[in-house]
């Protein structure tokens, strides 16, 4: 049995392709890990796949390779947005439904895809709406996965703690892109000025990530909570619990070991992607439209 999205088919891609697949979907745990920006949702995702043998989704896969993808551009940028540079306009215009509801109904498809790779499917992004977040659950539901089988978990953190992280985070970031925090924040965000710790913080963190976060909501129960400030080893263990996977983790590797590999994986993927997008996102259009016509100029 193949079937689409119940949604305008024209705006969304089939979640399941055939009978096998429907099968694979109704057998799968999918994990579907939410916090605000550099808290730490990529290393879980990276954790479970590379310790647990889980299939991880990034949720910033569409962010990350709109510039190589049309469809992926439509989704991020859809026209009603264009000509918006306010951040706070923005952010209201893509939380519409019509607009929202294309990009977390792809992230739904990527989830639902990976069953057929792997019976443990997670998926990692930084969604702030409840109702975006609800959509997910729904769409996968909609596809055949069990309620039963759909852990959302989200990541809690220590503010001080999550400034320091994340500032740490962005400017390696914008050292795999090769550029400067400030070009990073004006080109993605059109926030000006980001030039220190402190106006990232007043522009970012409090401007933008927790202003737009909301925290989990009665009606999105049942959920798990796990709180990631300590930055260390118990994290993994409380990931594990929420989870169900305790005494599960295979025992080949030293903490150290098992941290560094961890790491390693989204360090791979920053420098393989930024660096493309930004050097993308600020070229000109002759040089967006020769990239087009040849990739290798």
């Amino acid at each position: 049995m193949a079937c689409s999205n119940t949604k305008d088919d024209t705006k969304y891609k089939t979640l399941v392709t055939d009978e096998d697949h429907r099968k694979k979907i109704e057998s799968t745990h999918f994990a579907y890990v939410v916090a605000s920006s550099g808290v730490g949702k990529s290393f879980t995702g990276d954790y479970l796949e590379s310790i647990h043998g889980w299939k991880h989704v990034d949720g910033d896969v569409i962010i990350k390779t709109q510039h190589l993808n049309e469809y992926y551009k439509e989704l991020y940028s859809p026209k009603s947005m264009e000509g918006i540079e306010d951040l706070d306009e923005k952010m209201a215009e893509f939380n519409k439904k019509k607009i929202f509801q294309p990009f977390y109904s792809e992230l739904a498809r990527l989830m639902l895809e990976g069953a057929n790779e792997s019976n443990k499917v997670i998926l990692s992004h930084a969604t702030f709406k409840m109702e975006q977040r609800l959509f997910v659950r729904e769409t996968l539901i909609e596809a055949g996965a069990k309620a039963e089988n759909i852990t959302m978990l989200f990541l809690d953190i220590d503010n001080d703690v999550h400034d320091k992280s994340g500032w740490k985070r962005w400017n390696y970031q914008a050292e795999c892109a090769g550029c400067s925090l400030e070009v990073i924040f004006k080109t993605a965000f059109h926030l000006e000025g980001i030039v220190d710790f402190d106006t990232w913080v007043a522009k970012f963190q409090d401007g933008f990530n927790r202003k737009q976060w909301i925290s989990p909501q009665e009606s999105e129960r049942p959920y798990k909570v796990v709180d990631v400030s300590a930055r260390d080893i118990t994290v993994l263990d409380s990931i594990d619990k929420a989870l169900r996977i305790e005494n599960t983790r295979p025992n080949d590797l030293t903490s150290e070991e098992m941290l560094e590999k961890i790491a390693a994986i989204d360090k791979k993927r920053d420098k393989e992607l930024l660096a493309d997008a930004v050097e993308f996102k600020i070229a000109t259009e002759e040089e967006k439209e020769l990239a087009k016509l040849d990739p290798e100029k």
